[in-house]
């Protein structure tokens, strides 16, 4: 999707109309965008103009919302006068994030899911260092209640050494809502969420980080996820899962792509629990059609990967070859 001409540093906008006016420079956009989350956006839109203490934008991308989404963002914005709502046709969840992003004005894009909520944290030392992205630390809260943490604190460096480490470390957490980002950056990198595409981020945060010069985190919670029922993620109807799989043998397939072609970083890794993931998703749903995208891709995925040139990624990850090559693996300890 072209992301269209970057907008002039200098606008903010009226309440909930998406005209700009000119007022103070916007530093951070933050996006939301939403289909059918009228009883979240309250709590996710006031925790979002209460996030920090730079200015701030709050763009709320209605999806085409068949429920109270409509009269809700209009009390939304008697409430909060710099809010800004953008009405579409349902598209997705990468649609609604690219039409955000393209109407944005700040000098970084904050990603807000509807369902959760933005934590107050002092961003001015990070984005005064102008880097490409910054990783703030999640509060992730399970529908048992439990929770648990990700915080990470590092010094300036490339996306590429980055995911280098994270890789051979295999511990990497994906979510793009995780990474604040440069505008400017993703304007110069064409970096767009691939449209009708679930567990996107398991993509673009890659791609974002490979095209980064530069990244740092900040060591404090800035951004509560929960996980709750219903959500693309914990959802076991069969046409939901089939798309999950088709996705995720996507997002193998390009990675795969990648790392044949690159050297500088081995996606190698990343590739193959995006493999193991729709491998675990169709355990939930064994119909034919879900058996059948996953055997062919796996068969597909098995032939483009260069198994040979990539034997210490196969090696340290026991990595499982496809049913159909099933019985060559018998025996053998990779």
């Amino acid at each position: 999707m072209h992301m269209g001409p970057p907008r002039t540093e200098d606008l903010l906008v009226e309440a909930g109309a998406g005209l700009p006016r000119r007022g103070p420079p916007v530093v951070l956009s933050v996006v939301i965008p939403s289909y059918n989350g009228a009883q979240w956006l309250p709590r996710s839109v006031a925790a979002a103009f209460t996030f920090s203490e730079l200015a701030t934008e709050v763009l709320v991308v209605d999806d085409g919302s068949t429920d109270e989404t409509p009269r809700v963002l209009e009390k939304l914005g008697r409430e909060h006068p710099a809010l800004r709502v953008l009405t579409k046709a349902n598209g997705g969840l990468s649609s609604a994030r690219n039409h955000g992003i393209a109407h944005a004005t700040g000098q970084y894009i904050v990603l807000l899911d509807a369902d959760d909520e933005l934590l107050p944290c002092d961003l001015a030392g990070a984005v005064a260092r102008g880097v490409d992205a910054i990783r703030i630390g999640v509060e992730e809260v399970r529908m048992d209640e439990s929770r648990r943490v990700h915080v990470e604190n590092f010094e300036p460096c490339s996306g590429e050494a980055y995911l280098q480490e994270r890789f051979a470390a295999q511990r990497f957490h994906t979510p793009s809502w995780a990474w604040l980002y440069r505008r400017r950056f993703l304007l110069d990198a064409g970096l767009t969420f691939t449209p009708d595409l679930i567990h996107e981020d398991m993509l673009f945060t890659v791609e974002a980080l490979l095209a980064a010069r530069s990244i740092l985190a900040v060591p404090h919670l800035a951004y509560r996820y929960f996980k709750r029922e219903g959500s693309i993620t914990t959802t076991v109807d069969e046409h939901k899962l089939y798309k999950r799989v088709r996705s995720l043998s996507y997002i193998a397939r390009q990675l795969t792509a990648y790392a044949n072609a690159n050297s500088s970083v081995d996606v190698g890794w990343w590739a193959l629990q995006a493999m193991d993931y729709a491998r675990l998703l169709s355990v939930d749903a064994p119909s034919l059609r879900i058996r059948l995208c996953l055997f062919t891709t796996e068969c597909r995925f098995f032939w483009s990967y260069n198994v040979w040139g990539q034997y210490r990624t196969f090696r340290n990850t026991r990595f499982r070859l496809p049913l159909a090559f099933g019985y060559l693996a018998k025996g053998t300890r990779w």
